[in-house]
């Protein structure tokens, strides 16, 4: 079973997420999510240079380079059946950056329609293996188990709106 620690991730998070803004900010204003907006799903507003304005929902995976998948979390919380990112997040578009080293270009970037990500979710299901991943909150001892769909990154290429590597020009037609 997988398994990582809570807080880790935090750090992973408050490290690589300023870098990714840096990057996007090339091509759009970006503006971090308040506490509410990231509890439904949305971590970045990025306004176009039309004014108009999109979401992002920002992941970040060190284990992706190692596995070669997707961890689509459909069950955040398998004891009390909360639904995953996969199944609720509000934003347009997931962002999926996967961890390959220190160093900060480089590294594979999806950005992934949320509505793909549904429409295709069931085929998924049928087709590639539910994992577990053990959760531990070292701060205050609780534990949890997340449930998700391990996609290869080459069997989402339907759902990918593009794939870029960090440092590489932006998308400018988000």
């Amino acid at each position: 079973m997988r398994s990582h620690d809570f807080h880790e991730s935090l750090e992973v998070e408050r490290r690589w997420s300023p870098v990714v803004d840096r990057w996007l900010s090339r091509e759009y204003d970006v503006r971090v999510a308040d506490r509410e907006e990231d509890r439904r799903g949305i971590d970045r507003f990025i306004t176009r240079p039309d004014g108009t304005v999109t979401t992002i929902d920002y992941k970040h995976d060190q284990k992706g380079w190692k596995t070669g998948n997707f961890f689509m979390e459909t069950c955040s919380n398998e004891a009390s059946g909360r639904e995953g990112w996969a199944l609720t997040a509000e934003a347009e578009w997931i962002l999926y950056h996967v961890i390959t080293g220190a160093k900060q270009t480089g590294h594979p970037v999806y950005l992934l329609r949320v509505a793909a990500i549904r429409t295709h979710l069931p085929w998924w299901t049928r087709r590639h293996p539910e994992r577990r991943a053990f959760n531990k909150d070292k701060g205050t001892g609780r534990e949890w188990t997340t449930l998700g769909i391990c996609v290869p990154f080459r069997a989402a290429d339907r759902a990918v709106g593009y794939a870029l590597r960090l440092g590489d020009d932006c998308p400018t037609t988000l």
